[in-house]
């Protein structure tokens, strides 16, 4: 809303409060070794999240190519909803609660659904989020701000598609040669 609605100190003061406690948890984390299986899928779907609401407020502000923004957004909901059907096709499409479909630790019995496997990702999707996340933040930037330049925003935005097709192609190729979620 502070994007739509032109508060850019809030919104940038916001963006980078967020993204600063996204990388000290995740630090905090690692550091005291309590990465958890349930972490490894809500950190990045916390980030997507965020990237997804930012970009969706600076495209609708013009502050990002439309192009770049959809490309974003359809990556991430094409992985997102690639997850939820190969969870649901190794369940063989019966689960008998939500809870089951959406386990994270092993099953204490042996008629219970076997756990959805830690997500990993790898090194380009990495680079891309801080991509994405430094597309927003310029974009913000730029929209209260006046820098950096719209060109340089621009020219970041087309680095960020050219990353998330990638990372996207990439994770695709990994599925159907059966690489992902061992």
């Amino acid at each position: 809303m502070c994007i739509v609605n032109d508060a850019w100190q809030l919104a940038i003061g916001g963006t980078l409060l967020a993204g600063f406690s996204d990388w000290l948890d995740g630090y905090l984390a690692k550091k005291k070794s309590q990465e958890s299986s349930l972490g490894s899928y809500l950190d990045p779907l916390a980030d997507k999240v965020l990237v997804t609401c930012l970009t969706v407020a600076t495209g609708y502000k013009g502050l990002i190519d439309p192009t770049v923004c959809s490309i974003i957004i359809g990556r991430d909901v094409v992985l997102l909803g690639g997850a939820f059907l190969h969870r649901a096709h190794v369940l063989n499409w019966r689960w008998k609660t939500w809870r089951e479909y959406f386990r994270v630790v092993q099953a204490k019995n042996d008629g219970e659904a076997p756990a959805a496997p830690n997500v990993k990702p790898i090194f380009i999707s990495k680079l891309n989020t801080v991509f994405q996340i430094a597309l927003v933040v310029g974009a913000i930037s730029n929209g209260g701000l006046s820098w950096p330049d719209a060109q340089l925003v621009q020219g970041l935005g087309y680095l960020t598609a050219a990353t998330t097709i990638t990372s996207g192609a990439i994770y695709v190729r990994m599925y159907f040669k059966g690489q992902m979620l061992r």
